[in-house]
């Protein structure tokens, strides 16, 4: 996952409602904060987007392009719930030949 600026536009998240530690989600973007550890999830902070059950981006201020801390992110990834959970991952990006072929997926 590539690491870029953070450029958030409001505050860091430490915590979401209940109602959203179920859904899915999509990481838009990573930074490591200054000073931390490279690799370490909670020297990161990540901005997402949550889904609703209809497979859209649920429209609000704590539910769209918000920034989550590391420790945030490894809560909602790791939660025991009673259904699968998909994470998406919008860093990452196919040059190439598509599915098949001299294709080459990496983040930027």
């Amino acid at each position: 996952m590539p690491l870029v600026e953070c450029a958030g536009k409001g505050s860091l998240l430490g915590a979401v409602a209940r109602d959203y530690t179920n859904s899915n989600f999509i990481i838009h973007k990573a930074s490591l904060v200054e000073g931390g550890a490279p690799g370490c999830m909670d020297s990161m902070i990540f901005c997402i987007s949550f889904i609703g059950k209809l497979g859209r981006v649920i429209d609000g201020s704590a539910t769209k392009e918000v920034w989550i801390t590391g420790g945030l992110m490894n809560s909602l990834i790791t939660h025991k719930i009673q259904k699968k959970k998909y994470v998406y991952d919008e860093t990452m990006v196919c040059v190439g030949g598509g599915m098949g072929g001299n294709s080459a997926c990496a983040g930027i």
